[in-house]
């Protein structure tokens, strides 16, 4: 049986996953369902089937339900999947069912799960990924750190520090994610981390749902489809090691080699002149039609690649900035 622990890391889940999500069911970076919170007050019986009683759903709560099943086929991925996502939902609805009392006017009894504070789940300003690629280069801050929170401000203000890793079987718990190249920093694999969502100034950094195999121009045109912008190379040291926290190996940026040998992307002006320190991909860059530049590997690294082709052989992440 599920433990209130599970139950509510599952709905903060559940709540990260609709949050790109239209009113109308559509994945959409910058929708929301309106009222996830719902899922929290929702009474049903326990069931005999396997199922879940609906009968006692109000019509926003029905209607919130329906679109979380409309959600499994479009947003399956290998970090959130959203069929068994529906079946922990069902559990948990069961189970906070068993402690809620009638809606006759029977005697009030104390929730068994309490309402999720948005505030105090996540530090500002981060995101939990789950099912991480890569082994990670981690970094123990100055000071022992024994709060979560206190841990995102510390890495916050770290302006090495692209994420933390959150443990508290480790002795130290709060480690911060940070490039390869940052001395004292040791390589270790966690399954997950918390990366820092600002990104490019006033951006917001997220990594959607997306065919495993893509082309760079594909990956540009789904981003701006959902109203955002294919991630940026990183500039900064920060930005550099938030990218090292995916769920797949690589990933396209925007950014492309034009006649002159410089580098430009399409939507936030950046240039980088035909001499920046890329840290290539052995053997390369190609030149001629490859002119199309992604990241990825470990340590990081770039490479360019025809801007219509679609790599077949390699599975790729795709970040956002919206």
């Amino acid at each position: 049986m599920s433990t209130p622990r599970d139950c509510l890391v599952f709905l903060y889940i559940l709540g990260l996953t609709v949050l790109f999500t239209e009113a109308d069911g559509s994945p959409s970076v910058g929708g929301s369902l309106s009222s996830v919170e719902n899922v929290l007050n929702v009474i049903g019986n326990p069931p005999s089937d396997g199922g879940i009683n609906n009968d006692k759903f109000d019509p926003q709560q029905q209607r919130t339900y329906e679109k979380l099943q409309d959600l499994a086929d479009v947003l399956r991925t290998e970090v959130v999947n959203v069929v068994e996502d529906l079946k922990a939902y069902r559990q948990c609805i069961v189970e906070l069912a068993t402690s809620a009392g009638s809606r006759d006017g029977g005697p009030p009894q104390q929730e068994k799960f309490p309402r999720i504070n948005q505030a105090s789940a996540l530090p500002s300003g981060f995101r939990l990924v789950t099912g991480i690629y890569s082994v990670l280069s981690l970094l123990s801050p100055d000071h022992p750190i024994s709060d979560v929170n206190i841990c995102g401000s510390a890495c916050t203000d770290d302006l090495r520090c692209g994420g933390f890793s959150w443990d508290t079987e480790e002795q130290v718990p709060c480690r911060f994610v940070v490039d390869s190249a940052v001395p004292g920093a040791a390589r270790a694999f966690v399954s997950q981390a918390y990366i820092y969502n600002k990104y490019a100034g006033n951006k917001t950094l997220v990594e959607i749902p997306a065919p495993l195999h893509l082309s760079w121009q594909q990956a540009f045109q789904k981003c701006a489809d959902k109203g955002a912008i294919l991630v940026t190379h990183p500039t900064t040291s920060k930005e550099h090691a938030a990218l090292t926290i995916r769920h797949n190996p690589w990933f396209f940026v925007d950014l492309q080699r034009h006649e002159d040998g410089s580098y430009a992307s399409s939507n936030l002006g950046m240039v980088l002149p035909s001499y920046f320190d890329f840290h290539w991909y052995p053997n390369n860059p190609h030149g001629g039609q490859e002119k199309c530049m992604g990241m990825g590997d470990t340590p990081m690294v770039t490479f360019d690649f025809p801007c219509d082709k679609v790599d077949e052989s390699s599975e790729y992440s795709l970040f956002c900035l919206v």
